[in-house]
């Protein structure tokens, strides 16, 4: 399907906010998303492949993972499988692990969010993902801040410029394998002009 979804507001809910299958080019924008106990917004695919949905100036606000694992739940804004989304000037604050979540994604924009209080990354491309820009966003406090991951899944080529990266917190209270670091890139990844401070751990890791 297409359509917008502007304008709602979502408090809450004892699952996910808002779950969209196999769209194209859906629009989700200036919404609201408080005390979602497993997840904010899940833009999801059965099959990779073209997906083209936006998500916009919504405000998501202590997201849960009652549904348990070690990432599948606990994220503002969580895209699997689907090619070639926006996620664009949001403020997502308190996230149980991360706030924006792109796994296996080609094409993918994440540009100009405010990405407040993370409990584990804070923004994470992973697992076969091709071409993800992750750029000008605000990172302050979380157990980690950016993870650009996964060659050995065929992860490659990002892009990850003038982000600030900043008090990132000594331990993660959610996921203990998590170490402190501000960036943390591979996969044929390009990591210029960030602002990184207040790391326990590694600024940048290559």
């Amino acid at each position: 399907c297409a359509g917008r979804v502007t304008g709602t507001r979502f408090s809450t809910i004892g699952d996910t906010g808002l779950i969209s299958h196999n769209a194209t080019g859906l629009v989700i924008r200036d919404c609201g998303f408080t005390r979602c106990c497993s997840g904010a917004i899940r833009i999801w695919r059965d099959q990779a492949g073209f997906d083209g949905s936006t998500i916009s100036g919504c405000r998501i606000e202590d997201t849960g993972a009652a549904g348990g694992g070690n990432g599948q739940n606990g994220n503002g804004i969580n895209l699997f499988q689907a090619d070639g989304c926006i996620v664009s000037g949001n403020v997502i604050a308190r996230s149980a692990f991360t706030a924006i979540r792109a796994n296996a994604c080609r094409n993918s924009q994440i540009i100009g969010n405010q990405c407040l209080e993370s409990g584990e990354v804070a923004i994470f491309s992973e697992f076969g993902f091709s071409g993800s820009i992750i750029a000008d966003n605000v990172i302050d406090l979380a157990a980690a801040g950016i993870a650009i991951t996964n060659f050995d899944h065929g992860g490659q080529v990002a892009t990850c410029s003038g982000n600030i990266v900043r008090r990132i917190a000594p331990r993660s209270a959610v996921n203990p394998d998590t170490r402190p670091y501000g960036i943390a890139a591979e996969a044929d990844a390009t990591v210029t002009g960030n602002m990184i401070e207040d790391v326990p751990g590694v600024g940048i890791v290559v």
